[in-house]
């Protein structure tokens, strides 16, 4: 009785093995099957299998680091550069207190921020860092203590790293990287773990890549809008002042055929005058055309 249960035990432990190792089983198989076809053969297999491939790729163990080989990667966001972008005003103080702050961080000082805030107040204990940094999206003014710059720099550098997290998810993922993983460690820090990665200096110039987003103040849409129409009306009512006058009485003192264009009225006019004698000289002033206008003299 008890060999019985044993046996049963057994045959459905090995079942269950069975079960969640085939899909692995088929996806070596596979995997083998393509390597030994030409680029077209693969790309025609791949079209006629594609869910097929997917499917069983899904389902198949993912082994990690240790069982696969691959990448572990550890990134880690600029503060400096984030402090150096965020500041609205520098100056040699600045960049002074910023650089001691950077080597006190490198021998065990705390965050970079912790390091520059403690510089800053070391030199001049009353000294404010709202001389240099502003935000009015944070109600950051002249007289914001240094307590309140200390939790924007800190705000500032957090959200910068979530963003650096998504955009490195973003890059492995269209790399095609099969369960990365990719976590914060600390502060400021990135472990990134490609599992499987062949090809170990695309990725890293792939990671290495700097990716910047910058957010600008727009104009008010409304104040915009408003703007552009005085603009317009402007304009229109300049070329209304300029637009010749239509409403004067034409002149109908010229003789049928005539020309009523009033430089070249005038010099027909002149010609016809003269009659069949020399020719005049019908090169003259402007002004004294229009002054004929389209009667003889």
């Amino acid at each position: 009785m008890r060999n019985g249960l044993k046996v049963g035990l057994t045959a459905f432990f090995l079942l269950v093995t069975g079960y969640y190792l085939y899909p692995s089983i088929q996806n070596y198989f596979i995997k083998e099957n393509m390597e030994e076809m030409s680029a077209q053969e693969r790309a025609e297999y791949k079209r006629e299998n594609f869910e097929r491939i997917q499917n069983v790729e899904e389902r198949s163990l993912k082994l990690g680091l240790d069982l696969l080989g691959g990448m572990h990667v550890t990134m880690e966001v600029q503060t400096d550069r984030l402090i150096q972008e965020l500041a609205t005003n520098t100056d040699s103080t600045f960049n002074s207190v910023l650089n001691a702050a950077q080597q006190r961080s490198a021998s065990g000082g705390g965050s970079l921020i912790e390091a520059f805030v403690a510089e800053f107040e070391q030199r001049d204990p009353n000294a404010r860092l709202s001389r240099y940094f502003r935000s009015n999206a944070e109600n950051l003014t002249r007289r914001s203590t240094n307590e309140k710059v200390v939790e924007y720099l800190n705000k500032q550098a957090d959200d910068a790293t979530e963003r650096a997290i998504d955009i490195i998810r973003d890059r492995v993922n269209r790399y095609g990287v099969t369960e990365p993983s990719i976590q914060r460690q600390g502060d400021r820090r990135i472990v990134v773990e490609l599992p499987g990665v062949d090809d170990e200096e695309r990725v890293r110039e792939l990671l290495k890549n700097t990716a910047r987003l910058e957010f600008r103040l727009t104009a008010n849409s409304q104040k915009l809008k408003s703007s552009l129409q005085s603009i317009i009306q402007y304009y229109e009512g300049a070329d209304s002042l300029n637009a010749p006058d239509t409403t004067a009485p034409a002149d109908t003192s010229a003789t049928p055929g005539q020309e009523t264009d009033p430089l070249v009225s005038g010099t027909q006019q002149q010609q016809q005058q003269q009659g069949g004698g020399r020719q005049q000289d019908t090169s003259f002033d402007v002004g004294e055309v229009l002054g004929q206008g389209g009667g003889g003299g």
